[in-house]
């Protein structure tokens, strides 16, 4: 259960609400593979002492189809942990940043062979959001996606999305 001082909750509560923008995906060697627009809704939920948050990520991908991911998971001991179909993680801010404006994410996949280590990095107003994240396929670099979002807390629309990059 996340106490209502723990960090982790505190740090959710700055990525609660949508974030519209694009996903670009590279291979390892750096050539954009893909870009796209997406949208990621994330609703922070209280159960009872506990403290939950329900992710839906939806991407309209080059060919004209619509991917849609829903995670959900906990808040506890300082960290968002969380679960989809696919992947295992958790994310948190880094304690060592002076802004508050910095986290980290890890995930892994039900199988293992691939992990994600990602770094996110807020504007310092909150409106946006940016990401890298790289992908280790068998312990090796196999794609990274950098991704811009604008933000908005819950119940308001975000500012236009950030262009692909």
């Amino acid at each position: 259960d996340a106490p209502a001082g723990d960090p982790g909750l505190a740090y959710m509560k700055k990525h609660e609400g949508t974030g519209r923008g694009t996903f670009g995906r590279f291979e390892g060697e750096g050539q954009l593979l893909e870009s796209f627009p997406s949208e990621i809704s994330i609703r922070l939920v209280q159960d009872g002492d506990a403290h939950r948050f329900v992710q839906t990520n939806v991407y309209a991908k080059p060919d004209g189809t619509e991917e849609r991911i829903e995670s959900s998971g906990e808040i506890r001991e300082g960290r968002a942990w969380f679960s989809s179909p696919r992947m295992d993680g958790w994310t948190m801010q880094v304690a060592a940043d002076p802004t508050g404006r910095m986290g980290v994410l890890w995930m892994a996949s039900k199988d293992g062979a691939l992990q994600m280590h990602e770094v996110i990095s807020l504007s310092e107003d909150g409106s946006r959001r940016y990401r890298v994240a790289q992908y280790l396929r068998d312990g090796r670099l196999w794609r990274r996606t950098l991704i811009e979002e604008a933000l908005a807390a819950p119940g308001r629309a975000p500012a236009e999305p950030t262009a692909a990059p």
